[in-house]
């Protein structure tokens, strides 16, 4: 899909209710492999490579992922709200998506998500260290090594937050919280039939 001057890549199957997935930003499109095929046999599902990852090139120029996105759902779903599946980076997206346009959103389901600019009371891992530190000597093959060990391994243990970052997800309204063990930032990935699982329970109170 055109975009400005941007080429976005998407993918869409199935029919009824639409949901569109928004990749994390260590991935791309390919992240929701089982959810697009398990999803589009009861729903309308969506999902694309946001700008500059996987098969949407980058392009010069301005631009923000919530301007793409809101231009997404008006080309597929003009007239009626869709549900917002964002991990991440994709999460973020969709919470501004929400914020602005509330009227184009039905529900949002977030994976691992904050909004903009939140400032997260945790302390800094040892490994973003390393990472940044590899990526000023330009060592990108070691970069690429942290990061998937920061993201993808990730430690298995439940970190120590400040429990009013904890108590986000309370202030919602019509909110349900679910933590899938054994899984790090992609939990989609690590453990997908109990996402799905949780995924299929949330959509199936909406209707």
């Amino acid at each position: 899909m055109k975009v400005d001057n941007a080429n976005l890549y998407l993918e869409t199957a199935g029919q009824g209710q639409s949901i569109l997935f928004l990749h994390a930003g260590v991935a791309d499109s390919r992240q929701w492999n089982n959810e697009f095929q398990h999803f589009s046999k009861n729903y309308c599902v969506t999902r694309y490579d946001q700008r500059g990852f996987g098969r949407s090139p980058p392009v010069a120029g301005d631009f923000s992922y919530l301007g793409d996105l809101v231009a997404l759902v008006d080309h597929l779903q003009p007239a009626k709200p869709v549900i917002l599946v964002g991990c991440s980076m994709g999460g973020m997206t969709a919470i501004d998506m929400a914020l602005e346009h509330p009227d184009k959103v039905k529900a949002l389901v977030l994976v691992d998500s904050a909004p903009a600019g939140l400032d997260i009371d945790v302390p800094v891992v040892e490994k973003f260290r390393l990472a940044e530190e590899a990526g000023k000597a330009g060592d990108l093959e070691r970069v690429a090594e942290i990061e998937t060990q920061i993201w993808f391994d990730g430690d298995r243990v439940t970190e120590s937050v400040n429990p009013e970052m904890r108590a986000l997800a309370q202030l919602l309204p019509n909110y349900r919280q679910i933590t899938i063990d054994d899984a790090a930032h992609l939990p989609n990935m690590d453990q997908p039939e109990q996402f799905q699982q949780g995924l299929e329970q949330f959509l199936g109170a909406l209707s």
